[in-house]
């Protein structure tokens, strides 16, 4: 019995070993099943992937590994078989085109049958590709060419497509995924700046101001880019010759309710990192990575001076506080390496809400990870110095973020509490209560 169909195993015909349940000698695989009347020849296939990862850092992807399945035996695909691979290992979204060899058939009883079926394997590191919204077939890429003279060379992000004359055997066609690439014309004072940036760094990264703006300048899809010499991601201690890149995309919370961790995929790290090393020493050690967002939670009880009900106002609450401590907000601290939150700032910003009468009880739970996966929380109200606490960054590449539920409580009169060390009756689970393989409970 299959996960997805039966096999006769005894007798069988096969000289292959006979085994009381099925063997999968792979750590992941995708199952395609694609519905023709012949499928044998050239196909492509559109992967359209998420944009977010569980890399940080640029990584080698792991082997990839095709079969196709024939007489209910998974043959492999060889290499040579793949004639294009845009996803460069499936680290971001693009069409791969592979023959398919005559014998593949789909009269199979170890899949679901009427279809052709393809598989993708890897024998390791199954966790770090980014998950996969569709897969299309029949997949084409094109690309707008504008003259120095246009008005606009930005795509919207979708586009309602139409052949001009029809054409023979497709149904219909329309884009998958949004548009992208392309940036807006460049105006005089963006020229004048890129000039005078050319003119200082010469086309060459040697100071960490270098490499920053041949960043920015070549990827116009990131916003932010900060360069730390002489230090590594990975070593505590320094290391001359190491320059450590962190990039911030531009992120969509901008407009929106919630704060979330924006990353850059890491097919474009490894794109960031080529570039760089082709402008810069031989003897540099680059590194490309994406920050550590650490997130902060806050606990207070209030008093409201409106009557919109209580119920309204702490969510109204809620969102003020993520809106200051979130990087993408204009109320906040932005995107901004070596930030700190002081606590008596953010209590002062709340007692200035206009819906806000008395605030008390209050502390914040600082939620790090570190590079082996542990966790780390930490909870001002063990401090002793009376509201004048500060939260710092863990790493110099980390940002802030607030915690999707802060802690709120009401009280229907002004009293004064003193804030208590959180317990774990408390903590919310996947939020502020996280299980992993070790941990440390405040520091």
């Amino acid at each position: 019995m299959h996960p997805f169909g039966v096999e006769t195993v005894y007798p069988s015909v096969s000289p292959k070993p006979c085994f009381f349940l099925p063997q999968y000698s792979h750590e992941g695989n995708l199952f395609i099943g694609i519905s023709a009347s012949e499928i044998a020849g050239n196909l492509t296939l559109f992967f359209h992937m998420s944009e977010e990862s569980n890399q940080e850092t640029t990584a080698v992807t792991p082997t990839i590994s095709w079969f196709y399945l024939a007489v209910n035996s998974w043959k492999p695909l060889p290499i040579k078989h793949v004639l294009f691979d845009a996803t460069n290992g499936f680290l971001s979204s693009g069409a791969i085109t592979l023959n398919i060899p005559k014998d593949i058939n789909s009269n199979n009883s170890v899949m679901p049958g009427d279809c052709f079926w393809l598989r993708v394997s890897c024998m390791q590191g199954a966790g770090s590709f980014s998950s996969c919204n569709a897969v299309e077939t029949n997949a084409l890429k094109v690309t707008k060419k504008t003259d120095a003279n246009s008005s606009h060379q930005q795509l919207p992000k979708r586009i309602k497509w139409s052949s001009i004359y029809p054409i023979t055997g497709v149904g219909s066609i329309r884009q998958a995924g949004k548009s992208f690439g392309g940036r807006p014309i460049e105006s005089d004072i963006e020229l004048k700046t890129r000039v005078s940036e050319r003119l200082r760094h010469k086309n060459r990264a040697q100071l960490s101001w270098d490499y920053e703006r041949l960043i920015l300048k070549q990827f116009p899809e990131i916003q932010k880019v900060k360069c730390f010499s002489s230090i590594s991601s990975t070593e505590e201690t320094i290391k001359p010759g190491n320059v450590l890149i962190v990039v911030v995309p531009h992120s969509s919370s901008s407009n929106d309710e919630t704060c979330t961790k924006v990353i850059v995929n890491p097919d474009k790290l490894n794109q960031i990192k080529t570039y760089v090393e082709n402008l810069s020493s031989p003897f540099a050690g680059i590194e490309v990575r994406n920050p550590v967002y650490e997130q902060v939670q806050v606990r207070c009880t209030v008093k409201f001076s409106d009557g919109l009900g209580d119920g309204v106002n702490i969510n109204r609450l809620n969102q003020d506080i993520s809106d200051y401590i979130c990087p993408w907000k204009k109320t906040g601290y932005k995107s901004k390496f070596g930030w700190s939150i002081r606590q008596r700032d953010l209590e002062s910003y709340i007692r200035s809400l206009s819906y806000v009468e008395f605030i008390t009880n209050f502390s914040m739970l600082h939620i790090t990870l570190n590079g082996t996966g542990d966790y780390s929380l930490s909870d001002t109200a063990r401090s002793k110095k009376n509201g004048d606490v500060v939260i710092r960054p863990r790493y110099p590449w980390s940002l802030a973020i607030p915690a999707k539920k802060h802690f709120i409580e009401m009280q229907q009169t002004a009293r004064s509490i003193k804030a208590e060390i959180t317990g774990v009756n408390e903590l919310a689970v996947g939020g502020t209560f996280i299980i992993s393989g070790s941990s440390e409970y405040g520091k």
